[in-house]
């Protein structure tokens, strides 16, 4: 069974839907609570929805990612986004959603203040099923939502219309929709600053084994030798210094090195604000992401010419074969006197 709660401008209304079929509805978000999950559905028109190609990275690498793609497509400054990223999809792609922060932010507030704990928060017209060909459309209410395998949105009838141009349209209804809702979502917009904060109850049998386990690490510290403590030291200079050294090879000549990651990052977001880096950076990362022994020296964008990547000779060649597997154009270039190679990246 799944409580399906609907955000609108009338606050909203819920369904309570079991083996595909709605049991129970009513208005309003303070609904039944059911023995299963709550699937909250926001409006489409405060969702922008893209599809990207980015490969499985850590959460946080991910997450990062996330935000240079969302500043190549969005007019918006990102840092007022609320930016989430979908799982991968079965064509190897995913579902980028920005809304604005304080719109989340506020349905956020409005499910807590009902008491509500949303297990899923999806855009509305994800919900949508995808036709075998042309276009699913819901025209209930004063707006269309519309889904097809790589698109999904809410605009008004006119512009709907226009978007969707020649192809098939499917009408479905609420419930056609409700009952298409018990399948996996493609994107859940708890992310980040918005994500589930697990609450962890404090019991004695709990402030016990935290108590045994303090003991624990109490004594393992004791145990350690002064010898182990020094090559941990030494270890964590040689790995900061490594770090500075690869910035280092990343930024423009004589920048002084603070905060290695940070600096990176702003880089790279500028070298992204042609708008190509995006389409470039993901395909590139793929591949240095398979080849862990490869290493790239320095990293420049040139919007006429491309993503420019300065790595040893001894690895250009096994680089550009790989990239060029991925349907990119790479021009390989040697630098005279250097033991380095350039290899400059391009689409098709």
């Amino acid at each position: 069974m799944m409580r399906l709660l609907i955000i609108d401008a009338a606050d909203g209304h819920w369904l309570t839907i079991d083996a595909g079929r709605i049991v129970a509805r009513g208005m309003g978000l303070d609904s039944p609570a059911v023995d299963g999950a709550t699937l909250v559905a926001v409006p489409g028109d405060a969702v922008v929805l893209h599809w990207v190609a980015l490969p499985a990275l850590a959460p946080a690498q991910g997450q990062a990612a996330a935000r240079l793609l969302a500043a190549d497509v969005s007019a918006a400054a990102v840092d007022g986004l609320h930016v989430a990223l979908g799982p991968i999809g079965d064509d190897g792609r995913r579902v980028l959603a920005l809304v604005d922060r304080s719109v989340m932010a506020g349905w956020c507030r409005q499910l807590a203040a009902v008491g509500v704990v949303a297990d899923t928060i999806v855009p509305w017209p994800l919900l949508l099923p995808i036709a075998d060909s042309g276009v699913t459309v819901s025209d209930d209410g004063p707006l269309w939502s519309v889904r097809a395998d790589g698109m999904a949105f809410a605009a008004e009838p006119g512009l709907a219309a226009l978007l969707i141009g020649d192809a098939p349209r499917h009408f479905v209804s609420v419930d056609d929709i409700a009952a298409a809702a018990m399948a996996p979502t493609a994107i859940d917009l708890q992310q980040g600053e918005f994500g589930p904060q697990r609450q962890w109850p404090i019991t004695a049998a709990s402030l016990r084994r935290l108590g045994w386990l303090g003991l624990a690490i109490v004594a393992v510290l004791l145990a350690s030798s002064l010898a182990d403590l020094w090559r941990s030291d030494q270890a964590a200079a040689h790995a900061k210094a490594a770090l500075a050294d690869a910035a280092q090879g990343l930024l423009p000549p004589g920048t002084l090195i603070e905060d290695p990651r940070r600096q990176v990052a702003a880089r790279l977001a500028q070298l992204g604000g042609g708008g190509g880096f995006a389409g470039l950076a993901g395909p590139v990362l793929m591949i240095l992401r398979d080849r862990p022994a490869a290493a790239v020296q320095a990293l420049r964008y040139d919007p006429a010419a491309g993503l420019v990547l300065v790595v040893p000779i001894g690895d250009a060649a096994g680089l550009a074969t790989a990239l060029g597997g991925v349907g990119l154009i790479v021009t390989p270039a040697s630098q005279p006197g250097t033991a380095t190679a350039e290899l400059t990246v391009r689409r098709r």
